[in-house]
């Protein structure tokens, strides 16, 4: 047998015990579970990252970048010019048509203006006209007033007289 030093309590693992008690089985299970969580924690625990690393990481992702741009550059361009060729000749033949179009209307409406140039021309005429006709109208009514106002003035002296006389008798 073994010569060691004899300890005092229980002791979980001696040659002699069959089996271990509660506590001793309590705190072997929470030394484990804590060695576990400890384990976690250490795995999930934050490492400070090489500042290299992070260039490197943020040079690539500019590179990266770049490249898909001038890819897309490239491509993009031909892939616009297939498409929208026949657009252009379409848009390039609408717009001659609706400058056909817009020149005859242009033309109807100088066409237009020179006829209502026209009569307004021949309206202004008109409204001369009787614009001479309402001032040869309106001196004969002053005429005929300062006849009327001569003719009241000679009605007043005969009444100024006829007053007179009547006073008299």
């Amino acid at each position: 047998m073994t010569t060691s030093k004899p300890t005092a309590g229980r002791q979980p693992f001696r040659h002699d015990a069959r089996r271990l008690d509660r506590d001793e089985m309590k705190r072997i299970a929470t030394r484990q579970v804590r060695i576990e969580l400890e384990a976690r924690q250490e795995k999930n625990a934050a490492k400070p990252v090489n500042p290299a690393m992070v260039v490197t990481g943020i040079l690539a992702g500019i590179a990266f970048v770049f490249s898909v741009m001038s890819w897309l550059n490239e491509s993009t361009q031909d892939k616009i010019d297939k498409a929208t060729g026949p657009l252009a000749s379409g848009i390039t033949e609408m717009d001659r048509r609706l400058t056909g179009r817009l020149d005859a209307v242009d033309a109807r409406i100088d066409r237009l203006e020179v006829r209502v140039e026209k009569e307004f021309e021949n309206v202004n005429a008109k409204l001369e006209s009787v614009n001479a006709k309402v001032d040869n109208v309106n001196t004969k009514v002053e005429n005929l007033n300062a006849k009327v106002e001569n003719l009241n003035a000679k009605v007043e002296n005969i009444n100024a007289k006829l007053d007179l006389v009547l006073k008299r008798r």
